[in-house]
């Protein structure tokens, strides 16, 4: 690891848990010395994604040097205010085992997922490429907004947090290859840690909640190292719901829960409709309980509604709502499947394996899977715990992890329901969590110790889920649908060559810049004098384009199958022969039928 990718990873933390920290000081933090710092961090990423969108609207630079200012703004008027340092009491506690454990089980999910990642160079699929150029454009441009004459897919009118977090590290890492990589598997285990106390402050219970979160991190079905926006939605789903089960000790808490919901909504647009259902249901639930308490998570909704119009507000001022509609389907929601949904069998959930889908992977593994049924009718038969108010943790996972269920069978409506298994993965643990214990219960009375039980189940869930998980994250993914024939391939591994030069090497292409940026070399595809430059294409003299490449700075120019079929063979025979015989360039690479790189002279 580089110094500037630490440096990155340091620069990350502080603005997370100096965002946190500052939003922390509006509220009643917890007393524990872990539960606040750790979601401090969590707190700080909507807060991340709100100020980057605030920011950009106000037309300040989304600059690593102003995110520092701002970030240290918290922690500054906390070391003012409280004079002293709080340290954690290094006692063998049993509070203090159970956050081992946890540590332990973010540690092996974050090596897991950064493990995978980076067991080839390559980005992989297609997601990973498209984000690339969109982060590109942030982090030299510090900004979320498009210039006119160029469009980004995940970027303008899209919802930009994803891509601004990683626009903004990249301004340190350098490397975009190792920014997507690396922050996306951070971010995914990171949300490991808020989910525990998330289930935490629903059971209040530690060592339920470790139990669940072993179970989240073991199953297969919880998100991979996939490079997409909904790798951080699922921290922002344990962080929203975290915030709003602490309103019913502090009604400022609805501060952070409304900001909390608001990165939601800036994140990603089919989840967050998801979120909304799932949000709904769980205030349906509360309120039943507790009407006031009710109310004040409504509130918390509305408020986060309101604060993501800093995005949505100039969108729909630009687009039209229509057009904001439009652009993610959402006017005709019944329509969008999503590419990796099917029909789901028992044989999906139950049987894990160690080849699955990698953008959302689906299965949860025999023994998880035989513990939630028997913990749904442990559910059935607790039906009079669940109307105490220390039972609506109950009532809300069930609840979740049927709307989860309905999503994946695809009722009413196929909307995106791939992407519910993420979903049902968390409202899963949750349930088995209950479960456990109700048998652990039956099982003392009947002589046997819980702990046999327990170590029994985990012991099933690792052979049966976690080693099938491990798997599918340690493979090797493919590059993509852009690599379909020899000659595809032959480009891809004349584009890996690239990857031995510098990082931020200029290197001009007539063909998809998004792959340029995704070997972690430079060039600017949203700058006019790049687009006028290749709309010319081949219809100019190798003495003008040499002419301009030098002026730009390219040293080098790559030319590909795709190329040949966009300009036509002729044409692109003939430039590539004049560009050879006028003496301003030197062919430097070559390899299968058509890439060739060529050095400007």
């Amino acid at each position: 690891m580089e110094a500037v990718q630490l440096l990155s990873i340091l620069f990350f933390l502080f603005y997370t848990y100096g965002f946190g920290t500052l939003i922390g000081l509006l509220v009643k933090e917890s007393d524990d010395f872990f539960e606040k710092n750790i979601m401090r961090l969590g707190l700080g990423l909507p807060a991340f994604a709100f100020i980057g969108c605030l920011l950009s609207l106000l037309g300040i630079p989304l600059d690593s040097r102003i995110f520092l200012l701002l970030a240290a703004v918290g922690p500054v008027i906390s070391l003012i205010k409280n004079r002293k340092l709080g340290l954690p009491s290094l006692k063998l506690t049993k509070s203090n085992l159970i956050m081992l454990g946890l540590l332990l089980i973010f540690s092996v999910t974050l090596y897991m997922y950064a493990h995978g990642a980076f067991s080839y160079p390559w980005m992989e699929d297609d997601d990973s490429w498209t984000h690339a150029i969109s982060a590109r454009y942030i982090a030299v441009e510090k900004t979320l907004y498009r210039p006119a004459g160029y469009g980004f897919q995940y970027l303008d009118p899209y919802p930009p947090a994803y891509t601004m977090v990683m626009g903004v590290m990249l301004q340190t890492a350098q490397s975009v290859v190792w920014t997507l990589k690396f922050f996306t598997a951070l971010i995914i285990s990171l949300s490991i840690l808020f989910f525990y106390f998330l289930a935490k402050n629903l059971m209040q219970d530690r060592g339920k909640a470790l139990f669940a979160t072993f179970l989240l991190a073991a199953m297969p079905c919880y998100l991979s190292h996939f490079i997409w926006a909904l790798a951080l939605m699922m921290p922002m789903f344990f962080m929203a719901f975290y915030s709003l089960e602490q309103v019913a000790n502090d009604r400022k808490w609805i501060i952070p829960s409304g900001l909390s919901v608001a990165g939601i909504l800036l994140t990603q647009p089919s989840h967050a409709v998801k979120f909304a259902v799932l949000l709904s249901a769980y205030i349906v639930i509360r309120f039943a309980y507790d009407r006031k308490r009710g109310i004040k998570l409504a509130g918390a909704g509305i408020l986060g509604l309101l604060l993501s119009f800093v995005w949505w507000g100039p969108m729909i001022a630009m687009h039209g709502l229509s057009g904001v509609m439009e652009a993610f389907g959402l006017s005709h929601v019944a329509e969008q499947v999503g590419s990796a949904t099917r029909v789901y069998t028992a044989s999906d959930y139950f049987i894990a394996t160690g080849q699955n889908m990698i953008n959302n992977p689906v299965g949860v593994g025999i023994v998880m899977m035989s513990l939630l049924l028997l913990s749904l009718l442990a559910v059935l038969l607790s039906y009079n715990h669940l109307k105490k108010k220390e039972g609506s943790w109950i009532a809300i996972s069930t609840a979740w992890l049927v709307i989860a269920f309905l999503g994946l069978s695809q009722i009413p409506f196929a909307f995106y329901a791939f992407r519910f298994w993420m979903i049902f993965a968390f409202a899963a643990a949750l349930v088995c969590t209950f479960g456990m214990w109700f048998i652990m219960r039956l099982g003392r009375s009947a002589g046997i110790p819980s702990f046999i039980l327990l170590l029994l189940v985990i012991a099933g869930v690792l052979a049966t889920s976690f080693v099938q998980k491990y798997e599918v994250n340690n493979a090797q993914w493919g590059p993509g649908a852009r690599w379909t024939t020899q000659d595809d391939f032959a480009d891809f591994n004349g584009y890996m060559s690239l990857l031995s030069l510098p990082v931020n090497t200029k290197v001009f292409t007539f063909g998809d810049e998004a792959i340029i940026i995704g070997v972690d070399k430079s060039l600017c595809p949203w700058c006019k004098g790049e687009q006028e430059f290749k709309k010319m294409g081949f219809n100019q003299t190798a003495a003008s384009a040499h002419a301009w490449l030098k002026n730009n700075g390219y040293g080098l120019v790559v030319m590909d199958s795709k190329q040949l079929e966009r300009y036509g063979v002729n044409e692109s025979n003939a430039f590539v022969s004049e560009m050879i015989g006028s003496g301003y360039y030197t062919q430097v690479f070559a390899t299968g039928n058509n890439f060739r790189i060529y050095k400007v002279a």
